[in-house]
This record gives C-alpha cells, sequence and structure tokens, in this order.
C-alpha cells in the first residue's frame, strides 16, 4: 500500500559503496503544441548529490538541461534554480516548472488514474532475483495543461498544453550499468495506460508492469518483445511488437514506431565500450482494439547483449 509519505522523500543506508538512490520522472507529449519531453530528479543520496535534467523537443529543437547539486543530510530540496516541482497534493496533482534560456514551462499533472505500485507483486511470472535492481517503485498516469514559452523579448511566444504524460518515483539499490538490459514501455492512450518492464542479468530475467483504466489496476505478469525495424548503421530500434499478458488471463500486443529519439544522452551512450541506451518518443498501437496513443519506448543493453 502507498502512504502520502511515499511522495517525499526515503531514508536511505548510510553505507560506503551503496549504490542506494531515489529517482523522479515526469514526461509529457503535445503533438499539436509541438512539445514533448521528460524532467528527471536523482537523488544519490550516498554520494551527497542530486542530479536535475530535463529534455525537450519544443518547436522543432532539442533543449538539454543537465545540473548537479551538493546536498547534505538534511532537507532537499526539488529545485535546482531551472527545474523546479512542488507536489501540491500527494497523488493527486505535481506542478512542475522549467525556466531555461529560450524555454519556459508551467505545467500542472493531475492524477488520471490510481497510482500503481510494484511492491509485493509476487504474481510476476517469470520473476528472478536480480541483485543491482532491488528498489520500490510507483507509476501514475497524468493529465498535463499549462503553458510553454519559447524565444525571449519581441520574439517570445507562448503556447498551450493540454495532453497526457506519465511520472514514477523509486527509491533502493540499483546499479544500472551491471544489468544486461531491459525494455520498457510507457504508453499513453485515450482511455488507458499501459507500462510494461522486462529486465536481464545473465540468466535471470523479471517481467512486471501494469493496465490503468478508469476500472482501476490491473498488473501484468507476462512480457516478450521483438524488434521490427532498427537503423542500419547504429542498430538503434525504430519499431517494436511487445506481447504481454494480464493478471486477469487477457493476451495483448503493443507496437511502437519512433516518431523522436530525443535525447542528447542516448548519443552520448552509444560511444561508450560497455552500455548502449535507446530512448524514443514513439507512436503505438493496442492491436486487439485499435486504440492508438504515444508512449517512451526505451532499451538499455550491455554492449554484446541484444
Amino acid at each position: 500500500m502507498l502512504a502520502v509519505a511515499d511522495e517525499g522523500l526515503h531514508d536511505w543506508p548510510r553505507e560506503a559503496g551503496s549504490t542506494w538512490k531515489e529517482n523522479y520522472y515526469w514526461n509529457l507529449a503535445d503533438r499539436e503544441a509541438g512539445l514533448w519531453g521528460f524532467a528527471h530528479i536523482s537523488l544519490v543520496r550516498t554520494a551527497g548529490v542530486a542530479i536535475f535534467s530535463t529534455a525537450y523537443m519544443a518547436d522543432g529543437r532539442a533543449r538539454f538541461h543537465r545540473n548537479q547539486v551538493e546536498i547534505g543530510d538534511g532537507e532537499v530540496t526539488l529545485d535546482d534554480g531551472t527545474l523546479a516541482v512542488e507536489v501540491v497534493e500527494p497523488f493527486e496533482h505535481h506542478r512542475l516548472r522549467v525556466a531555461a534560456e529560450g524555454l519556459s514551462l508551467e505545467l500542472d499533472y493531475h492524477a488520471r488514474f490510481e497510482a500503481f505500485s510494484y511492491s509485493g507483486r509476487g504474481i510476476a511470472a517469470n520473476r528472478t532475483d536480480i541483485p543491482h535492481l532491488r528498489q520500490r517503485r510507483y507509476e501514475q498516469g497524468m493529465t498535463v495543461t499549462g503553458i510553454c514559452g519559447l524565444g525571449s523579448g519581441s520574439d517570445a511566444r507562448r503556447i498551450d498544453i493540454d495532453c497526457l504524460g506519465h511520472r514514477d518515483h523509486s527509491w533502493g539499490r540499483r546499479e544500472e550499468s551491471k544489468i544486461d538490459g531491459w525494455n520498457w514501455a510507457a504508453v499513453q492512450l485515450a482511455d488507458k495506460t499501459i507500462n510494461i518492464t522486462r529486465s536481464f542479468s545473465g540468466d535471470a530475467y523479471n517481467v512486471n508492469g501494469f493496465i490503468s483504466s478508469a476500472e482501476g489496476n490491473v498488473g501484468v505478469c507476462e512480457v516478450d518483445f521483438e524488434t521490427l525495424a532498427a537503423e542500419e548503421k547504429s542498430g538503434a530500434p525504430i519499431s517494436t511488437r511487445y506481447r504481454f499478458r494480464d493478471d486477469l488471463g487477457r493476451d495483448w500486443t503493443l507496437v511502437s514506431k519512433r516518431f523522436s529519439d530525443l535525447f542528447a544522452s542516448v548519443d552520448t551512450a552509444r560511444r561508450r565500450p560497455s552500455t548502449i541506451i535507446y530512448e524514443n518518443f514513439a507512436d503505438y498501437l493496442l492491436e486487439e482494439t485499435g486504440e492508438t496513443g504515444w508512449g517512451i519506448d526505451e532499451y538499455q543493453r550491455r554492449q554484446g547483449n541484444k
């Protein structure tokens, strides 16, 4: 069960070498307004730093912010001067502000469905222990409204934002560089949010996820995927088919097709010898119902794993 306190910061182990961290994340995509992207805050408490980052495509131009701030054992605010987030009402309303050169955002995230917690998910099929990934996590489909400001002075423009988005909050031990890979799809349809994950390390893997609707949340217990198309030179995925089963025994199929490869960190990661990261904003089709929407289509791979 989630408690109001879970929207805030959590205590962490004061031990050397711990990989414990606490992350917050919010995304959105308003295709009509020409804006999509995300904001992310990672509190690496055992290292005493907070990393604030944003990546938005706005009016055809990618805009990025990354800032590392030293933090102590005391109270930490979710504000680095460029990105600021306020929990107005736990599990119901978050307010996000970005004040960057040439881009400002004033966004209100309101709950579209009840938050889904992964804690105690004993029903998940194929669940095996991955020691580098031990955390608590909840996710939630949201509506997003607000204002996007572009440019400055006489060239300044304001654009109304009204779209769907997603947010999540996690805390615990994790060391992504030691995980062989994962696939994550976070999809917004008109009447549903679908979130599915498959992570693996060596022969061990686990799957999980959920479907949110007005009727409530239903967990996902099996997930598999197939890459349908990829870039010829880089191998970056363009389209993927996800097959999954929910806790009610229903089988589903999602197909993604990338419309934006936004993040600067992706290009950096592709040059690293050990880890490859692909993160797409994609159009999605739920084959069984014909419903369409958009979502994140994220892949992480250690080199040599497919």
